[in-house]
């Protein structure tokens, strides 16, 4: 194997940090060198701009340097470390431009597109050519060096590492529960990651203590933790309750992501764009809606990237049966002949609150956090009228009809309307 040069970076979070060679090799190959090129928001945000770029080329190198303290932790072999990392590192690679948000427009076309379930796939087949892209995923006219990366590091032994790594990316075999678990390095770091280049000012030691605190795995796939991380953790969780707290009701963000999530599903409604193309760049997906032939696509993004945004309805909390987004559509079309404009609907389940169950060494567990059954509506629409008071009680009551849910207050009781 030729000698690789340790990768060394200076991490937002945790400071001088790096990685072995294997590691260091991974991180260098296409597959990775993708995700300086994708967002960890979803969204270029304008009313956080600190969070509009972070990478999810940032964030991997992140989760898999959590891993390493967490490889320590759980006193693992090198073989064991490497698939804790490398699954870190690469946990997010099979993700489209601009994350989430495309996976959505997807959903609109009712297309179960799931970057996670690409890594079942390629399990399943491991010997296969495309097997959902990952073996050939192009970028800069490259394959993705997946292949290539475990039989230059691990000669012979190639197939059976990348299986191991490929099962702990989907929760499975004894590390799984750190990559894809309630509560995983994934999380931890997002997270984290998130919070402070919005400006929370989150202690930056906070993911590295939980990581240290995790001791194992128990029968029952539950990750172990010393009890003495409880005030940790339950840092980590009203963190990212503030987190999210700003991330919904974010105004200018959730227009933005209308405007875009149109543009991609009129795109993909017109053959223009293909899920077959979900390793596409953020740039490489913003260069084929400017240059679309449909004139609705390429004003529409045009006016995104200048902040020109479309009006909207007001943000509606709903409480219960959250619709499905190819759902949306008829919804929005009905909303199209009663306000006699184009209008677009899209939804967020409420992130706010989450439960989280805890394992400790001891054997006995903890519940933190709480579930929430709300969600976001709103209604983006290029005609430049505001929605008013009439047209957004006519949404709410259609919304309420259709989904057969309750538009709700803050305190949870019915509201005002506007």
């Amino acid at each position: 194997m030729p000698t690789i040069s340790e990768l060394r970076i200076l991490d937002t979070l945790y400071g001088d940090i790096a990685f072995r060679p294997s590691i260091s090799d991974l991180a260098r190959r296409p597959l990775v060198q993708r995700l300086r090129q994708i967002r960890l928001s979803n969204i270029d945000s304008l009313d956080m701009p600190g969070i509009a770029n972070i990478t999810r080329f940032e964030h991997s190198l992140g989760t898999s340097y959590l891993a390493s303290v967490v490889g320590f932790a759980f006193d693992l072999s090198g073989e064991e470390r490497d698939i804790l990392e490398s699954a870190a590192l690469i946990h997010d690679t099979a993700i489209t431009p601009f994350g989430h948000l495309v996976e959505e427009a997807l959903s609109y076309m009712n297309s179960d597109f799931d970057h996670e379930k690409k890594w079942s796939l390629l399990l399943s087949h491991p010997g296969q050519g495309n097997l959902g892209g990952m073996s050939t995923q192009m970028f800069c006219g490259r394959t993705s060096g997946l292949t290539e990366w475990a039989n230059d590091n691990y000669s012979g032994e190639g197939t059976r590492v990348l299986t191991s790594i490929l099962d702990a990316i989907k929760g499975n075999g004894k590390l799984g529960p750190c990559i894809a678990g309630t509560l995983d390095l994934d999380n931890i770091d997002n997270v984290v990651r998130i919070a402070y280049h919005m400006g929370l000012r989150p202690n930056p030691e906070l993911p590295i203590r939980i990581a240290r605190a995790m001791k194992g795995v128990s029968q029952n796939r539950e990750l172990l933790f010393q009890y003495s991380a409880i005030g940790d953790l339950q840092s980590w969780v009203q963190l990212r309750q503030s987190v999210y707290e700003r991330l919904m009701p974010s105004r200018l963000d959730f227009c933005g992501k209308l405007m875009l999530l149109y543009s991609t599903v009129e795109a993909l409604k017109s053959g223009e764009l293909s899920g077959d193309e979900w390793y596409l760049t953020d740039a490489d997906l913003l260069n084929r809606l400017t240059a679309s032939p449909t004139v609705s696509i390429r004003d529409t993004v045009t006016r995104w990237l200048m902040g020109d945004l479309w009006d909207a309805s007001g943000l509606l909390w709903m409480r219960e049966n959250p619709p499905q987004f190819h759902d949306l559509t008829g919804f929005a079309d009905t909303l199209t002949d009663k306000l006699n404009r184009r209008c677009f609907a899209y939804r967020i389940k409420d992130k706010r609150k989450r439960k989280f169950s805890v394992r400790w060494t001891t054997g006995e567990g903890a519940i933190l956090g709480d579930d929430s059954d709300l969600w976001l509506l709103g209604i983006g629409s290029p005609v430049k009228r505001p929605f008013s008071v009439s047209d957004n009680r006519l949404i709410s009551a259609l919304a309420a009809d259709t989904f057969n849910s309750e538009h709700i207050g803050r305190d949870g009781v019915g509201a005002k309307l506007f």
